[in-house]
């Protein structure tokens, strides 16, 4: 078995890093997650939101 990536795999690999580095920074993804957090802990929601990719209209600020 072959257990390296080729080359066309870590262009790829590496192409999407940059591009969610660039556009998802850690402290946006952080803050998105944190938004849910509160929303379910204000409106008793579950796990079921995070499963049907509802997420709050905006965070609270």
């Amino acid at each position: 078995m072959l257990f390296e990536f080729d080359s066309d795999q870590r262009l790829l690999r590496d192409t999407v890093r940059d591009v969610l580095a660039k556009e998802c920074p850690p402290a946006l993804v952080r803050r998105a997650h944190d938004a849910v957090d509160r929303h379910n802990l204000r409106t008793g929601s579950d796990d079921d939101q995070y499963r049907s990719g509802r997420l709050p209209d905006r965070p609270d600020p």
